[in-house]
């Protein structure tokens, strides 16, 4: 498992992305990087705060109070990625299609399956791929397992 060059990419990753993709596990970076290689994807968050956790599970945002999530660790166990372009419909309080955030993770399942790393996704928690069972949806986050 090799990380690529962040000049290798296809769709550059920002600066301010790569800053957060650094705090998490190298197993992470490197999804996220192969990933840059076939979509165009926001970083939001990799390691978080007990604090932030706290404000996120206060805010109805995270169902895990500070200290509980795979964000809490050093390096962070999960990523919140997102495609490009949700963030500028987040600001105008609406979002993509489910079926977007359904196709990336299809695309960061392919390439974790392929280096054997095991992950898990918000939008599908029991990993059973009925996307209808949720009872709380986080389509950003994947973490490891």
């Amino acid at each position: 498992m090799k990380l690529r060059d962040y000049r290798e990419l296809k769709f550059p990753l920002s600066v301010t992305g790569r800053e957060r993709l650094k705090t998490c596990d190298e197993r992470l970076q490197y999804i996220v990087r192969e990933l840059s290689m076939v979509m165009d994807i926001t970083v939001i968050e990799g390691h978080r705060s007990v604090a932030r956790q706290d404000a996120l599970f206060n805010a109805g945002a995270s169902k895990v109070k500070g200290g509980g999530s795979k964000h809490n660790s050093k390096p962070s166990l999960a990523v919140d990625i997102c495609p490009a372009d949700a963030p500028k419909l987040w600001a105008l309080h609406r979002d993509l299609p489910r079926a977007r955030y359904n196709a990336m993770y299809a695309e960061v399942k392919k390439i974790a399956d392929a280096a054997g790393i095991k992950t898990r996704w918000g939008g599908d928690w029991d990993g059973d791929g009925d996307f209808t069972d949720q009872k709380f949806n986080d389509l950003v986050h994947i973490e490891l397992l």
